[in-house]
């Protein structure tokens, strides 16, 4: 069975090199010099999309940035070269109704579209913490089976077509949503004075365990990293959780608040608090280096309170921003009698 992937860049060259571990693998890209690089690796490098879709059985889109339907049916797309018998493995990130449509194009042409997009925080831990969440008619899953394993061994089947898609969306609003709330309780309890030893072993022993808890508060003393995933991409998935929650009348109100913190973490005042804080934070761990420093949600970094909340950075931040707000007002006039 001949496999050809298409997008070799960010989260995609992740999966083409894990599949290149175990077969043989034909790729395009826009980009030459990504092409080049994967041929000098053992990759067998096709001119164009419609090449490649002649030359292979299984043709797996791992475009990120790209619509599943623009790689399909857009200009100079796979479509020219797709035949009966074919299959489609598309492991990006798409609204469920997109794929079902795009699913049912493809069967009038005898090619069979499988969702099957990969969910995992940590793509430096894929193997441990990842899985794929497979949706489309599951002969054609099983079919693929053996490809899909070289990328991740825990593939679970959701149901028809456009179930992989909503299974990822749903999951990373849950795990958004629980890594965020870890923080925010992490913070509390260590300005209670709890330990957060003793966080992490009383939450991951009782109700509020849950995947967060258990990998991020062990990690905080330490400073290591939990997660690799980035802040764009987290936005999208929340967004996208959103959409598709709202075309079925089912809002998702608290992801939603979790994704409007992550989009004003972006925003240019942020930027500047953070970069405020990061300075502030330097010069304080130099005289109090035993002090737990930063929560880390990668890429976000919230600080812990400081005990005296009169001197924290933030609130300095805050009065300079009300002075300089102040100097800039234009003054009033009164009128004289």
């Amino acid at each position: 069975m001949k496999i050809g992937c298409v997008g070799l860049q960010s989260r995609g060259s992740v999966l083409v090199r894990r599949l290149m571990s175990q077969h043989q693998v034909h790729v395009f890209d826009d980009r030459e010099q990504a092409m080049r690089d994967f041929e000098a690796a053992g990759a067998v490098v096709a001119k164009d999309l419609a090449s490649l879709a002649r030359s292979c059985d299984v043709v797996v889109i791992c475009a990120i940035g790209k619509e599943a339907r623009d790689v399909v049916f857009g200009p100079n797309g796979l479509r020219e070269g797709l035949s009966p018998g074919k299959v489609i493995v598309d492991m990006t990130t798409a609204l469920p109704a997109q794929t079902r449509i795009i699913a049912a194009d493809l069967l009038k042409l005898g090619v069979h579209l499988i969702d099957a997009p990969v969910h995992s925080e940590s793509w430096d831990d894929l193997e441990r913490v990842g899985a794929i969440l497979c949706g489309g008619q599951l002969s054609s899953v099983d079919a693929v089976r053996p490809i899909l394993e070289a990328v991740c061994r825990k593939i679970v089947y959701v149901g028809e077509s456009g179930s992989g898609h909503a299974a990822k969306l749903l999951t990373s609003a849950v795990a958004a949503c629980n890594r965020l709330i870890t923080y925010e309780c992490a913070a509390v309890g260590f300005k209670q004075g709890l330990s957060i030893e003793d966080m992490a072993t009383v939450l991951n022993n009782a109700s509020g365990r849950n995947t967060a808890s258990e990998t991020v508060l062990p990690a905080l003393n330490t400073g290591i990293r939990t997660a690799d995933l980035q802040l764009d991409e987290a936005v999208d998935d929340l967004r996208g959780a959103s959409q598709m929650a709202m075309s079925c009348g089912a809002p998702i109100l608290i992801a939603n608040l979790v994704r409007s913190h992550y989009e004003a973490r972006g925003h240019p005042a942020c930027r500047r608090l953070r970069r405020f804080l990061a300075q502030s934070t330097s010069q304080r761990n130099q005289s109090c280096p035993k002090r737990i420093g930063y929560l880390r949600t990668a890429p976000l970094t919230i600080p812990l309170p400081w005990r005296n909340t009169e001197s924290s950075p933030a609130l300095r931040f805050k009065r300079r921003e009300d002075a300089f707000s102040h100097a800039q007002r234009p003054r009033s006039c009164t009128r004289q009698g």
